[in-house]
């Protein structure tokens, strides 16, 4: 074979592995991306849930409507605004 051809077919090679090399790397960074994807999905999931709940509680608490009595025990006056 005369040298100008074994030097193509050396840069081919090369040009192949690069290729391979670089499409092996493009499938790991899908991979991570789509594992971030499930963890960011899982995050909005769980606040969805915690902002429904805490929608329901205050609704819950808003409806409570009764007069404030002594509280039963005096470090409740704290809580109450009432330092004594």
């Amino acid at each position: 074979m005369c040298l100008h051809v074994k030097l193509w077919v050396q840069e081919y090679e090369g040009a192949v592995e690069d290729r391979n090399h670089t499409g092996i790397m493009l499938i790991d960074r899908n991979d991570e991306l789509c594992i971030l994807y499930e963890k960011a999905n899982a995050q909005e999931e769980v606040m969805r849930k915690g902002t429904v709940q805490t929608l329901s509680v205050h609704k819950y608490t808003c409806c409570m409507h009764f007069p404030l009595q002594t509280p039963a025990h005096p470090s409740l006056y704290y809580l109450l605004g009432k330092i004594t």
